[in-house]
């Protein structure tokens, strides 16, 4: 094993980065990696023993939740064509997991979906250059047919290039931006776009990474905001920083079209039509007076009246029946949860505070959910897969103590309606 990791290592120090429509050079696919084998211990693997395949490289980290909710399809789809694909997790050094916490994280998800994985990888993340996970890689015949983000794993694209044909949604090299410089000058974030008025609006910029940016002084003036690939709600939660107490389900929308301010679609045709690009420049003033700044060109462009109150709706209410059968568990039991992994497992909520499952489920549902447990410590509990089916939900807390009962209360909520 030692010579393996040496052999990987001499390698590491030669290899160029490789783009959509270069070949594969042989070395990678005779580098020995460090892998994890069946029985959960340490193997070395060469690419080469699938280079009769589709190949997708999967960069990924355990703390990236969009990378592991995307392993059940991943699988699904790997399932579906056993013959032609094989995806390859590959979790690099620089990520800060090491072999032993992922041999970990993906032993317990077995039951789910088992992929071949490379782990504390150094030569692929040169081979495909990236800053964030996760990221993909698509290999055929020698070369690399695709490098796509989570939106260009598809059961469509996989079909076109199992079959040599061109994949669809290769990923947008990300534009260069320093947060320090004004957006859009001398190439700082791109070409611009047209602008929509000179207190900069324009719309989504393939590729420009969202960014939030004030311009303070010493003496804590501001001089510039920059709110950079912001949906509109982005936008007027800073605009508005009271919103941040307000969960999704407390936010009121009374306009006519409420899909400009949905705080979830993550779709590229929505990002087309509801993300923007703001900046505002001005003379050094006091940090109330900039933000009164900004809410004055909201208004001016999106016409969003915020009006703070409270109101009468429909609640889920948690009660305690029995606190010692959620509380009481081995102090030394670790705090973990497949609560946002989206396997279809059972899920466990190991020694982990209650408000983390309330503000899930107000998530999931889009509905209030309170807690009036009275609990302060940590819970162990354990959950059905769907969340969402509420007889189970309510029926699984029963069983723990625990009540879930809807009741009619009036909360603090905010609500945005169109001006008149």
């Amino acid at each position: 094993m030692g010579g393996a990791m040496l052999i990987t290592s001499l390698f590491s120090q030669k290899v160029q980065p490789l783009k959509t429509g270069d070949s594969v050079p042989q070395f990678l696919w005779s580098t020995p990696m460090l892998s994890i084998d069946q029985s959960g211990s340490k193997t070395n693997l060469n690419l080469s023993k699938y280079n009769d395949k589709l190949i997708i490289l999967d960069f990924w980290s355990t703390w990236c939740s969009t990378c592991i909710g995307k392993f059940p399809t991943l699988y699904s789809l790997q399932q579906q064509n056993q013959k032609d694909l094989e995806v390859i997790l590959v979790n690099a050094k620089s990520t800060g997991d090491p072999f032993e916490k992922v041999n970990q994280f993906l032993s317990k998800r077995k039951a789910a979906y088992h992929f071949t994985s490379i782990v504390e990888d150094t030569v692929l993340k040169k081979a495909f250059p990236h800053h964030g996970v996760p990221y993909y890689a698509w290999i055929k015949d020698n070369k690399v047919v695709a490098i796509t983000d989570a939106d260009g794993i598809t059961e469509r694209n996989i079909e076109m290039a199992i079959r040599g044909q061109k994949v669809t949604a290769s990923i947008t090299p990300t534009v260069p931006y320093d947060p320090t410089k004004p957006l859009f000058e001398n190439g700082n974030g791109g070409n611009p776009p047209t602008f929509i008025y000179k207190s900069v609006l324009t719309p989504f910029v393939d590729g420009l990474k969202f960014r939030i940016f004030k311009n303070v002084n010493d003496q804590g003036q501001v001089n510039r905001i920059s709110l950079v690939s912001c949906s509109v709600m982005d936008i007027y939660r800073f605009a508005y920083p009271f919103m941040a107490n307000f969960t999704p389900s407390q936010i009121v929308l009374e306009v006519t079209k409420p899909s400009r301010l949905s705080q979830d679609s993550s779709s590229y045709r929505w990002r087309k039509q509801n993300v923007f690009n703001y900046e505002s420049s001005f003379p050094y003033c006091a940090q109330h007076k900039a933000m009164e700044i900004l809410r004055s060109d909201l208004d001016r462009y999106f016409g969003y009246g915020i009006i703070r109150t409270k109101k009468e709706i429909g609640c889920w209410i948690l009660r305690a029946t029995d606190t010692s059968k959620t509380t009481t568990f081995p102090k030394e039991l670790k705090r973990e949860t497949n609560l946002y992994d989206h396997s279809g497992l059972p899920i466990y909520f190991n020694n982990y505070p209650l408000p983390s499952l309330i503000h899930e489920l107000d998530r999931r549902y889009n509905e209030p959910f309170i807690d009036e447990t009275g609990i302060d410590v940590p819970v162990t509990l354990s959950l059905p897969a769907n969340l969402r089916d509420i007889a189970q939900l309510q029926s699984s807390l029963a069983s723990q103590g625990l009540s879930l009962v809807k009741e009619n209360r009036k909360i603090p909520v905010v609500i945005i309606k169109d001006r008149k």
